[in-house]
């Protein structure tokens, strides 16, 4: 489940909002650092097929998400564990003496 602004994530006003019968308003609502009152005017139902047919772009996307995770984690921990020496400018400055006749 997403964040939803101003109500967040798996809070009592998201529960509510499930509970609550169409076109009935709810009483007052904790979410996150306020009080919400909802009225909820339609919903949709959910889907089984569609699911199915959203499940492999969401593994997709969520294993590419996990797989960045990753490799930011251990670039984070080289750069923590290890001494690094930038020696760009040197490199570049005799690369750009050997290219000049």
């Amino acid at each position: 489940m997403e964040l939803v602004p101003g109500l967040g994530q798996f809070t009592q006003a998201i529960g509510a909002a499930f509970s609550v019968p169409i076109g009935k308003i709810s009483p007052p609502v904790a979410a996150n650092d306020a009080m919400v009152v909802l009225r909820v005017d339609s919903r949709t139902e959910a889907s089984k097929p569609a699911f199915e047919v959203q499940k492999a772009e969401q593994r997709s996307s969520l294993t590419q998400q996990l797989k960045q995770q990753r490799v930011e984690e251990y670039m984070t921990a080289l750069r923590e564990n290890n001494k690094v020496e930038d020696h760009r400018v040197k490199v570049m400055s005799q690369m750009r003496r050997q290219s000049t006749p």
